[in-house]
């Protein structure tokens, strides 16, 4: 959702207004939608994480999670295709071109 009222121009709303469509729809519900939301946690990117084991070695607990700095430190050509082809899908969701 920051991204796409950012897109469209909407207004943002706070953090705690922004719940994660996608893990709500898998019976998830209260997950804020955020950047490291939408990296880390989110169900719709499960898969897109399984391609890449060298950033997402196994699934760590909330106290162990990188800080999204840390997570932008990985390896840059993995995290590159990685954080592509998550803009392409959410592009993709909105109908947008990729």
């Amino acid at each position: 959702r920051e991204e796409r009222e950012r897109l469209l121009g909407v207004h943002r709303r706070p953090p705690s207004e922004r719940e994660c469509v996608h893990c709500a729809a898998r019976g998830l519900p209260g997950r804020v939608e955020d950047t490291l939301h939408i990296l880390l946690d989110c169900e719709a990117y499960r898969d897109l994480r399984a391609l890449y084991p060298g950033l997402f070695p196994a699934e760590q607990p909330a106290p162990e999670r990188p800080t999204l700095a840390a997570f932008l430190a990985s390896p840059c050509v993995p995290l590159a295709r990685f954080v592509g082809a998550c803009r392409r899908r959410g592009r993709r969701a909105l109908g947008l071109p990729p």
